[in-house]
């Protein structure tokens, strides 16, 4: 759990202990921070299954051509999170204990999570702490950054080595070629329909969230 050890003002040897956590007030409140992260982290994993059920339950019903239309005109979801909830949603009801047991975790790492072979998922659920690239520390999937926890994962599964640089530069090419295919739909913006430009800007103002999210 991502809320660890719930003595805090407590502290492992080696560890900086900071003289402020002798305040109940400030160690009471450092444990309450903690409980409502779990408490959104468990939620928001349970609110995406119930989206993805519901994706599941609906596909089947749409006929054949519509569903990314309807996905595209009606949710503005991009097919990749669609393939997650979907993939969440089937992993909880297949998987009911290890969801159970790892939903604090937030839907970003159960996602990796739910794509795992199940020799991998064998090991994720038997060991407790991993070793951290660069470190001597060791952690638990919850006490990981994303980073961190991408960086074990692909390790785990034989991967290359996440690089937010290589990422970024392909980013930047996706970019430019998105650019060029809007610079060739403008003669045409009359014969667009209305909710095809809408479904558009609602996509990139998500995207342009995700983006504003990295200045933090």
């Amino acid at each position: 759990m991502i809320g660890g050890n719930k003595q805090i003002g407590i502290v492992k040897r080696n560890e900086k202990k900071y003289l402020s956590l002798s305040d109940p007030l400030i160690r009471r409140t450092t444990w309450k921070i903690k409980q409502l992260h779990e408490t959104y982290l468990r939620d928001a994993a349970e609110t995406v299954v119930e989206v993805g059920q519901c994706l599941i339950k609906i596909k089947p019903r749409l006929k054949h051509g519509h569903w990314i239309r309807w996905i595209e005109d009606y949710l503005h979801f991009s097919t990749r999170s669609v393939e997650n909830y979907m993939n969440l949603a089937g992993f909880a009801r297949t998987h009911a204990r290890i969801f159970g047991r790892f939903k604090e975790l937030g839907p970003t790492k159960l996602y990796v999570i739910a794509s795992l072979e199940r020799k991998h998922l064998g090991r994720i659920i038997r060991k407790k702490y991993w070793p951290i690239s660069d470190s001597n520390k060791t952690k638990t999937l919850a006490q990981m950054s994303i980073i961190e926890f991408y960086e074990v994962l692909n390790k785990l599964t034989g991967q290359k080595k996440f690089s937010w640089d290589s990422e970024f530069q392909g980013f930047q090419t996706r970019v430019g070629l998105l650019n060029g295919q809007v610079k060739k739909l403008l003669p045409y913006a009359d014969r667009i329909p209305a909710e095809k430009i809408n479904a558009m800007e609602n996509q990139l103002e998500t995207l342009l969230t995700q983006i504003r999210s990295l200045k933090k």
